[in-house]
């Protein structure tokens, strides 16, 4: 079975899609008044270099890949499940959809 990589995280970045301002005016201004390092988002979902490292990462490891490379959706891989569950995320809130 095949689960879709969805937006679930995006739950726990949603206070800054409200109002962004609030977290971050740019990048640089962040980092220089707080240390922090600004964890984007893109409509509801983790967006910019940190999204795209984890996408980066969570190929790598095999936890998420494509049945053919042309494809655009992702599936959580049997791994990719096994490790997920370790990281405390209920995959079980994912729903299954058609690829």
């Amino acid at each position: 079975m095949a689960i879709i990589v969805k937006d679930k995280l995006a739950a726990k970045v949603e206070p800054m899609e409200k109002n962004p301002q609030q977290y971050f005016n740019n990048d640089s201004t962040m980092i220089k008044q707080t240390g922090k390092k600004p964890a984007k988002t893109c409509y509801t979902h983790i967006g910019g270099k940190l999204g795209t490292l984890l996408l980066e990462k969570f190929i790598g490891e095999g936890w998420i890949a494509k049945e053919k490379s042309g494809d655009k959706h992702f599936f959580i891989t049997d791994k990719g499940q096994e490790e997920f569950t370790k990281l405390g995320i209920d995959l079980s809130q994912i729903k299954s959809e058609e690829l």
